[in-house]
């Protein structure tokens, strides 16, 4: 068992993760901090990403979709994002609730999907207004993908009123 705390081993294991290296190390701290502490969300969704992308263990994305769901449960808005978009890559409707439990907990990027999804009709029936109100949420959280995207749909003026000034403005700011 570590002598350091939870949160110094958090540290620790994000430090080589977000650098790449000695993931075995950072899965390692990452097991022992979520055995440590079951209900540390963050934790367990950084666990799942271990396991998603190989870091450190075997790939495994079934149980990567397991502590995904688990981080979701436990109120994490990047697990519930994570499992969202595993849940949309197996076609499955559910993703849309999880996109919005992200979105509640101030997850942009869960916007920014529910918008494409909606645009697309892609598991949904499609839904321009919708679209169009998740990628203004988006905007408003500052998220430049989505600032995009309400651009191209400002510019075209294809499934909301054509507004050239505004869409370019967001395209400029998208790209900032």
């Amino acid at each position: 068992m570590s002598t350091l705390s939870i949160d110094e081993m958090l540290e620790q294991a994000n430090t080589l993760y977000d650098s790449g290296e000695n993931l075995d190390q950072c899965f390692q701290l990452y097991q022992q901090i979520v055995d440590m502490d079951p209900e540390n969300g963050y934790a367990v969704n950084r666990l799942a990403n271990c396991y998603n992308n190989g870091y450190g263990v075997d790939k495994d994305c079934a149980h990567a979709d397991q502590l995904y769901r688990r981080a979701a449960e436990l109120g994490s808005a990047a697990g519930q994002y994570n499992l969202a978009d595993s849940l949309r890559k197996a076609g499955d409707p559910e993703c849309i609730v999880w996109y919005e439990k992200a979105l509640e907990n101030g997850d942009a990027d869960g916007a920014y999907h529910l918008a494409k999804i909606y645009l697309a009709g892609e598991l949904v029936p499609q839904n321009n207004a919708l679209a169009i109100s998740y990628y203004e949420r988006a905007v408003e959280m500052g998220d430049r993908d989505s600032m995009a995207g309400l651009a191209f749909c400002l510019l075209e003026g294809e499934v909301v009123a054509q507004d050239k000034e505004r869409g370019a403005a967001l395209m400029q700011k998208s790209a900032e």
